[in-house]
């Protein structure tokens, strides 16, 4: 992610959005906050907020692969599978989409991966508006 305008989901919250998106992000957080701890963040895109789940994927080899090793596997091809962050990650990015459609929000799907790191993600869609006086 773009280091320089990265925010962590709670500091999401205290920037100037639209009050929609603010809700539906404190409640995507207060759920995904309870249960998971892939690392996950925001940052100001196009006109939106990009909301990333993210994890690396060469430390997901490493236990892949010490989990294949304890069991004597020769293919850890399936090992993956049962490690899955990136179930993980696609399920949370799910559930903030669900929340999203609930106060009717628009959002894209927007995955990337930046070196070892994949980033699983939505960009919600939102205009600035000014306040006209």
């Amino acid at each position: 992610m773009m280091a320089h305008n990265f925010l962590e989901i709670p500091e999401a919250l205290k920037s100037p959005l639209p009050e929609e998106v603010k809700k539906a992000l404190a409640e995507w957080w207060n759920w995904y906050n309870e249960r998971f701890a892939l690392p996950s963040g925001a940052f100001l895109h196009d006109g939106g907020l990009r909301v990333c789940v993210a994890y690396n994927t060469a430390r997901l080899s490493i236990i892949c692969a010490e989990w294949c090793l304890e069991r004597g596997e020769t293919s850890c091809k399936e090992c993956e599978n049962y490690i899955g962050a990136d179930h993980v990650a696609a399920h949370a990015i799910k559930r903030l989409q669900m929340i999203l459609d609930d106060y009717n929000i628009k959002y894209d799907r927007a995955d990337f991966m930046l070196r070892r790191t994949k980033y699983v993600c939505t960009d919600v869609v939102f205009k600035h508006t000014p306040t006209v006086y």
